[in-house]
């Protein structure tokens, strides 16, 4: 969670979820970004899917919040994939 509830929507989260990418691959050399969140967290699974992420797999009962289980929606991304969204930028 980013931020005070009245500043979400503004693009906050999906541009550091674009850094945390960018530095994954060309600062740390990484092959693979992989990431999870809970499944009803709807906005940042697509913030994460418009930053290129896929999903890998769902984690059942991965999460106990407020007395209850959630599960945990896994998206993940390839170098290769984010370098070719990288070229299509202008």
């Amino acid at each position: 969670m980013l931020g005070e509830k009245d500043e979400w929507g503004k693009g906050y989260a999906s541009e550091a979820m674009r850094l945390r990418t960018h530095y994954a691959f060309r600062e740390l050399g990484l092959e693979t970004v992989t990431t999870r969140v809970v499944i009803a967290n709807e906005a940042s699974r697509r913030g994460l899917e418009r930053a290129g992420y896929r999903q890998a797999g769902v984690l059942r009962h991965h999460y106990f919040v407020d007395g209850r289980w959630h599960d945990a929606w896994i998206g993940e991304i390839l170098r290769d994939e984010w370098e070719a969204s990288q070229e299509k930028r202008p």
